[in-house]
């Protein structure tokens, strides 16, 4: 299958220009909501914090177990609402690459497949988190074969003659043999992460699509499959989408950066702010939020669009697309 991302981009424009309820519109609408969202737990949890700072005293143990259940309870609310909402937009994308005009009310179209939704969440977590401990392990053995685990072995042998002494019953590490050892792990570290990332990377360009999946009503694990097959022999055609797209992904991370650090990297070139810490913080959360929001709704969907076409073309592609022999694994439908 091959894969033109300026085709895709056009055609998802032109398929844009025919929907009567404005894109750019419902665009702003998505993300507003995720900013008032994320805005307003921002601004609980500074809250929460502050009264957690004040309270003191052993008569304060109750209160403080109360906001803090409280503030966790939020996080985690938050935590499931946002994939919900995201996903939507998965939805919304796919009607717009059939030319179909999406309304406001196809933004809860993630609420309403809360189920398979979060059941493919867990399977990919499950399954990364799997696939982590996995190339970590062999990662590990590979490193221990090659000359730079060397120091490491030589830094760790007290440790090793300890656990090889059948008459030490207890483990003991000095604090400065400890600090040692973390020093001399960091090539483990990195070439384990280099090798998770790698994994991950490829895992992620197989399974990307099962989003679409789940949003055109199908279970979780059924989508799953279904993504892996489209993307078989494909995984290059995808990443020339993502690399047609380069710039909107940058300035995404230009806006989180704005966000998060901007607060922090200003004093490191020696510009000062006429602000404290906190409201610094809020100011430049808010404004890489207003740029991102300027960004969505500029590029948004025509960049998800595009996705949608991509991910049709390449389902359309597939045996079992051009040669269907009957609903097959009835189970997968379910899951």
């Amino acid at each position: 299958m091959h894969l033109n991302p300026s085709v895709i981009s056009q055609q998802a424009g032109q398929n844009l220009s025919r929907v009567s309820y404005c894109p750019k519109k419902l665009m702003l609408i998505h993300q507003g909501v995720v900013f008032a969202v994320t805005l307003l737990l921002t601004a609980l949890t500074f809250y929460i914090d502050g009264m957690l700072d004040d309270m003191g005293g052993l008569s304060a143990m109750g209160q403080q177990a109360v906001w803090s259940t409280v503030q966790v309870m939020l996080e985690l609310a938050v935590l499931i609402f946002l994939p919900l909402w995201q996903i939507s937009l998965v939805y919304v994308a796919m009607k717009w690459n059939r030319g179909e005009t999406a309304d406001t009310g196809d933004l809860l179209q993630g609420l309403r497949r809360f189920g398979a939704v979060l059941r493919l969440r867990l399977i990919e977590g499950i399954f990364f988190l799997v696939l982590a401990l996995a190339v970590c392990n062999i990662g590990s053995v590979l490193f221990v074969l090659t000359p730079f685990s060397d120091e490491l072995l030589e830094t760790m042998k007290p440790v090793l003659e300890q656990m090889e002494d059948p008459m030490q019953s207890e483990l003991t590490v000095a604090p400065e043999l400890m600090e040692q050892i973390m020093e001399k792990s960091l090539p483990l570290l990195v070439f384990c992460g280099v090798l998770c990332a790698v994994a991950f990377v490829l895992v992620f360009y197989r399974i990307r699509f099962a989003d679409y999946g789940v949003m055109e009503g199908k279970g979780a694990i059924r989508s799953l499959l279904e993504s892996v097959r489209c993307t078989h022999k494909n995984v290059l055609q995808v990443a020339k989408v993502d690399l047609f797209f380069w710039w909107f992904y940058l300035l995404q991370l230009l806006c989180v950066a704005v966000s998060y650090y901007g607060d922090t990297l200003l004093p490191m070139v020696g510009i000062s702010l006429p602000f404290s810490a906190d409201v610094s913080y809020f100011v430049f959360y808010i404004l890489g939020a207003l740029v991102q929001l300027l960004l969505v709704w500029l590029f948004q969907a025509r960049v998800s669009t595009a996705y949608a076409g991509a991910w049709q073309a390449l389902s359309e592609d597939t045996p079992e697309a051009k040669n269907p022999a009957g609903e097959k694994f009835n189970w997968e439908q379910r899951y």
